[in-house]
């Protein structure tokens, strides 16, 4: 904790002072280039904590909305089947995009269907 301490009451303020900070606006444009380059590493610590903040102020979409909107809501879980000719008895085609075996079903879409109310489920092809 001395360490701490030690930084933000003696080295953080000796560096912000022997910064060549201008007195005004057009000041930033007379910088030399080794100026600007001393100066730089502290505008991008201030433009990272003000990009932060503002990012986290701003609206971030949800991975709990339902997907599915218009197709056959009445049913717990939409399912479609296919007959084709294939080795195996059926293949289960993932429409959550959650599936960690993707472009096969793994199941995710259960939590995902708990969570949010909705009703995937996936594409089933089936052996004739």
């Amino acid at each position: 904790m001395e360490f701490v301490q030690t930084y933000f009451t003696q080295q953080l303020p000796a560096y912000l002072q022997q910064l060549p900070i201008p007195d005004s606006f057009g000041g930033f444009l007379e910088l030399s280039t080794e100026e600007a380059l001393q100066i730089a590493p502290l505008f991008v610590l201030l433009f990272s904590l003000v990009l932060m903040m503002v990012l986290h102020l701003l609206p971030t979409p949800s991975s709990n909305v339902r997907h599915n909107t218009s197709i056959r809501l009445s049913e717990s879980k939409v399912v479609d089947k296919e007959t084709v000719n294939f080795k195996g008895d059926k293949i289960a085609i993932c429409r959550c995009w959650k599936s960690k075996k993707f472009p096969y079903c793994d199941g995710s879409h259960g939590a995902h269907n708990k969570a949010t109310g909705d009703n995937l489920g996936p594409f089933l092809v089936t052996k004739s």
